[in-house]
């Protein structure tokens, strides 16, 4: 019994929010340390490992995000994590649906991999979910075709359920149909589970979407839940970059290095020697990301620039400012990092304005998409494989493909931005 206690404090439904208070630093802290387990998490979901890889990085995980939750402490990081992006995430209908179905793997995960069988049972009682064993009778009955459905005759446990909850076990013919209700082998518990789970989130995070307003004027929290959908925690490019790149690297690196949101700014550039303001903000803060200097920048704007219709004066006049205030050397004088992969997604270009910024994965259409990816040289599975990932808006797991498909498989280790 007290095992079965301590392995059910490993897992919660979520379904009662901390009420004890909490300081803005510790507030912060819970909500980055589970958005970074999510991405985590979403990267490992997306990327097809197989079951023992798969299960190898979560064990992972379990140690390095402390999902065993072995004390109080864990319990209530745990709790008021999930709790507090609920609240970052409910904004908009796309930060719902990547809430809502990353949260539901990791809990898949978790009650799959860190409770046993009984372990599941309690769970599954003490949260009164409600599911009905078949009867002996119902069993004798079906038995040969429980059998051959299931692939295993020593099971002998069956959950009857109203057949909609486990659509996805229906379309794969692992359930038995009988009157409306599906008959469910016990090793597929965990789906009745996580079906239940879904639909208390789902429900809770469109109510949540309704008092958001209120929530974010609040000075300081609201900021930040905010920001937190949006925000990088990648490679800190503020801190002295290693090496130094030079004007003449640019052109090489723009090929075999630079993610294709970052290229494409390169190859308009050097195509019409412009660039409109968010292309400038976006490529030039990468630029100083990657290490070009500030006299470096201004020389390699001022090149492409007077190339094309701008006299040297008017560059003087009207761009240069630009590049210094990128390096903190203008107006409020900030030392500026580079634009996160959130903030490149969520920075749309405007329509036939001549815009080249943004996220090529994201704002081009899918004729433009797959011609880019010919260019690169992708095959026509390769590309069909990125834009599968496109179409269920995991764009920087397409990027993080399409790195890998231009650099012989090698996907990057850290923000695909660095190059």
């Amino acid at each position: 019994m007290k095992r079965q206690t301590q392995a059910l404090e490993r897992l919660s439904m979520y379904d009662t929010p901390p009420s004890s208070e909490v300081q803005l630093e510790e507030f912060e802290s819970c909500a980055i340390e589970r958005q970074t387990l999510l991405r985590a998490l979403d990267d490992v979901t997306t990327r097809r490992l197989s079951s023992d890889q798969t299960r190898k990085i979560f064990d992972k995980l379990c140690s390095q995000f402390s999902l065993i939750c072995k004390n109080a402490d864990e319990v209530r990081r745990d709790t008021m994590g999930h709790f507090i992006l609920r609240l970052a995430y409910c904004r908009t209908e796309e930060l719902r649906k990547w809430f809502l179905n990353t949260e539901c793997n990791l809990f898949n995960f978790r009650f799959e991999h860190l409770l046993d069988e009984k372990e599941q049972l309690s769970f599954v009682r003490s949260n009164n979910i409600d599911v009905e064993q078949i009867t002996e009778q119902e069993f004798n009955k079906n038995e040969i075709e429980l059998t051959r459905m299931c692939g295993d005759a020593s099971v002998r446990t069956f959950w009857k359920v109203p057949f909609e909850e486990v659509l996805e076990l229906v379309g794969q013919r692992q359930v038995m149909i009988h009157r409306g209700q599906a008959f469910v082998p016990s090793s597929q518990l965990s789906v009745i589970v996580v079906g239940r789970f879904r639909t208390m989130l789902s429900r809770c995070l469109v109510q949540m979407h309704k008092v958001m307003p209120a929530i974010e004027t609040e000075e300081q929290y609201g900021s930040f839940l905010k920001k937190i959908g949006v925000t990088y925690f990648g490679p800190d490019f503020t801190k002295e970059t290693k090496g130094h790149v030079t004007i003449s690297d640019l052109d090489t690196l723009a090929v075999r290095s630079m993610p294709l949101c970052m290229s494409n700014l390169h190859d308009t550039l050097k195509r019409s020697h412009h660039l409109r303001h968010g292309g400038r903000l976006q490529y030039g803060l990468f630029l100083k990301g990657i290490g070009l200097t500030l006299e470096d920048a201004l020389t390699f704007w001022k090149t492409e620039f007077t190339k094309g219709a701008t006299p040297v004066d008017k560059f003087d006049k009207e761009y240069a400012y630009t590049v210094r205030y990128n390096y903190g050397k203008e107006g409020r004088r900030t030392d500026w990092s580079p634009y996160s992969c959130m903030k490149i997604i969520n920075s749309a270009p405007a329509a036939g304005a001549g815009d080249a910024h943004g996220c090529p994965f994201r704002h081009f259409n899918a004729d433009q998409l797959s011609a880019t990816m010919r260019k690169k040289g992708l095959s026509s599975g390769a590309s069909a494989e990125v834009l599968g990932l496109i179409k269920n808006h995991h764009y920087q797991v397409a990027c993080k493909k399409y790195f890998a498909h231009t650099h012989g498989g090698i996907e990057p280790l850290d923000d695909v931005r660095a190059a």
